[in-house]
């Protein structure tokens, strides 16, 4: 599944430091700490200490002597003025884009990918401009298996690695993606598109790209969560939370009842 945090890194960062390590990438979570650190206006020789006294606490037989490089190495990183934190909090869908993907001829699956491919170059364009202060202008997807992954996970269309290749041939076909070297394929399609619109969807799931298109499409077994508004398969015509908010609110009903129970026996 495509990380939840991936475009969220302050809140990935502030949930790193409420509940210590969430990865085994401790070194991808020293980055974000000290990017963060950054953000918050501390100096280097104050970040350093903060992620001293973090690891300390988070590490358990912590030696400063033997990580020492991977902490420097840290700093260093979040010194280089591009690199600083990536937060989205949503992308927003035209009533232009999505007449356009509802018109092409092709399958409602397809046009799922479709829809998620314009998402993500839409959060890699927006990581473009938080980076450098311009936007993309040429947009392609691709050039590892990690982003295929990404894709397949993000547009919750439960097709497979091979099936996914398939269909983006299918796509090439129709002159709607461009297939290129290195794994890497041209959005064609986004350049047909007429700029402009009304915004239609605003995205702020980014692991439940697809299914985005799905509610909008009316298809069956979706719906959004009442809480966080995020559109989720459901089992039950009963339920009404999306799994994340599901977890929250039974873990509050818990606590309730504890507390309850814990009154009761004073």
């Amino acid at each position: 599944m495509i990380d939840k945090f991936k475009f969220k890194e302050k809140e990935y960062a502030e949930a790193i430091i409420e509940n210590g390590f969430i990865s085994k990438n401790l070194n991808y979570e020293l980055k974000l700490l000290a990017k963060y650190y950054k953000e918050l206006g501390y100096k280097p020789k104050k970040r350093e200490e903060l992620l001293y006294d973090f690891c300390e606490k988070n590490i358990e037989n912590f030696s400063r002597v033997l990580y020492y490089k991977k902490i420097n190495s840290v700093l260093n990183h979040a010194r280089k003025k591009e690199n600083i934190l990536i937060n989205i909090d949503e992308i927003d869908i035209t009533e232009n884009e999505l007449r356009f993907i509802d018109s092409l001829d092709i399958s409602h699956q397809q046009k799922k990918l479709c829809f998620t491919l314009l998402a993500l170059a839409k959060l890699y364009s927006t990581v473009q401009h938080i980076r450098y202060g311009e936007h993309t202008t040429e947009h392609y997807f691709g050039g590892n298996n990690k982003r295929y992954k990404e894709l397949l996970d993000a547009s919750h269309t439960s097709l497979t690695a091979n099936k996914l290749h398939q269909n983006i041939g299918e796509l090439a076909k129709k002159d709607i993606v461009e297939i290129r070297n290195k794994g890497f394929i041209k959005l064609s399609f986004i350049y047909g598109i007429e700029p402009g619109g009304e915004t239609i969807i605003k995205i702020s799931s980014f692991d439940s790209i697809g299914l985005y298109y799905d509610l909008h499409t009316g298809q069956k077994k979706v719906k959004p969560c009442v809480n966080c508004h995020t559109p989720f398969r459901f089992k039950s015509n009963k339920s009404k939370y999306c799994p994340s908010c599901a977890s929250v609110i039974a873990k509050e009903k818990t606590r309730a009842r504890v507390r309850k129970y814990r009154n009761v026996t004073l």
